[in-house]
């Protein structure tokens, strides 16, 4: 299900610019409440985002 749903697999070159705004700052090695919506998220994405040059 995360390959078809999440949004950090789906990112392509044609996508506007991406603005993310957490709470907390990321810490990818701690148990998150909720990992959906944690800052952790933002990596992944900001690092899908910076592979196809689309502003995050």
């Amino acid at each position: 299900m995360i390959e078809e749903y999440s949004p950090y697999l789906h990112v392509s070159a044609v996508d506007p610019p991406v603005h993310l705004s957490y709470r907390e700052v990321p810490a990818p090695r701690e148990e998150q409440k909720n990992p959906t919506h944690s800052a952790n998220f933002s990596t992944l994405l900001k690092e899908s985002c910076d592979g196809l040059n689309v502003p995050c």
